[in-house]
């Protein structure tokens, strides 16, 4: 929304909040998000949608990545008990 809008700083309450989610839940998403933030407050939006393009590909690297643990595809823990 924020791309097309006439007033993105309208949609930015929103963003932010949605980023402190993303960086609560996986810190390591943070250097990306820093750099889309960085893009969206100069103004630049189609930089920040090619950056948010780069977080979307580490996303699914590390769902990936996380796929392939049999204790996260068998509901377990690393404890061994179950989730």
């Amino acid at each position: 929304m924020m791309y097309t809008a006439k007033n993105p700083q309208a949609h930015h309450e929103l963003y932010f909040s949605l980023v402190r989610d993303i960086v609560h839940a996986a810190p390591s998403m943070w250097p990306h998000i820093e750099n889309i933030n960085n893009q969206i407050l100069m103004g630049q939006m189609y930089k920040a949608l090619k950056d948010a393009k780069k977080l979307i590909n580490y996303e699914k690297g590390l769902l990936d990545h996380a796929a392939r643990r049999p204790d996260v595809r068998q509901g377990r823990q690393s404890n061994g008990k179950p989730a």
